[in-house]
């Protein structure tokens, strides 16, 4: 990740474990987006064998987890950090929980395909549009991630808007085929929507953890509009 910060202490040591603990968790988001765009291909295919490697990816990013919170509970222990440093673990382990839980998310997505025999073409094309909206929205919280963008991350959070309309678009396209889908069906494709829109949130989350790491406030309770007005002129 392309911060100085991580890289400016006086012990060496401690600026490598913290360069170890950024390290992972850039890993960690290069995997889940893997992990999404297996569940996206999954979904166009039509392809179970797709799915089921999704499901597997969850186990890798599970592990990522695990060693970035061993890692950060480590260095908290032995060097007692304040301030900004603190702010920095602080953040980084806020995000890897916000990872897992949209790696959870695209695990449930891939197991409800999985278990589907035939999806209908409208329905997949529906899955699609949205589904690429919020992998994009994604990407671009990770890249503001690997730079500690906090004007890019202040757009991800203006973008929450659009973002809920392309979800209220997609329920909206979804109902309309209400009475050529079977209940059962229905169910599973609502639930894969909210999944993806669930994952736009921890998207929101993790731009939000930016902010706090880079400003020092703690914007997770602030409204949309609170946070645009104070730093969207951020230098």
């Amino acid at each position: 990740m392309a911060n100085d910060y991580f890289s400016s202490h006086i012990s060496e040591k401690f600026n490598e474990e913290l360069s170890q603990l950024t390290e992972q968790l850039e890993k960690m988001g290069k995997a889940v987006m893997t992990q999404f765009d297996l569940a996206l291909q999954s979904i166009e295919e039509k392809d179970p064998k797709l799915a089921k490697k999704t499901l597997k990816k969850e186990k890798i990013i599970h592990n990522y987890d695990i060693q970035i919170y061993e890692l950060g509970y480590q260095i908290m222990a032995l060097r007692s950090p304040v301030a900004g440093d603190l702010r920095a673990i602080m953040s980084i382990l806020q995000t890897t929980s916000d990872l897992e839980r949209i790696s959870d998310e695209l695990g449930k997505i891939a197991k409800a395909i999985k278990d589907k025999n035939e999806i209908p073409e409208d329905i997949i094309h529906i899955f699609l549009d949205y589904g690429n909206g919020v992998c994009d929205y994604l990407n671009r919280t990770l890249k503001a991630l690997n730079s500690y963008d906090v004007q890019a991350s202040t757009t991800i959070i203006r973008k929450k808007k659009s973002m809920n309309a392309l979800y209220l678009e997609s329920i909206q396209k979804l109902m309309a085929l209400n009475k050529t889908v079977d209940i059962d069906s229905m169910s599973s494709y609502l639930f894969i929507a909210k999944g993806l829109e669930t994952i736009a949130v921890n998207a929101r989350n993790i731009a939000k953890y930016i902010i706090f790491f880079e400003e020092g406030i703690d914007v997770r309770h602030q409204a949309r509009k609170d946070i645009i007005e104070q730093f969207s002129q951020t230098s």
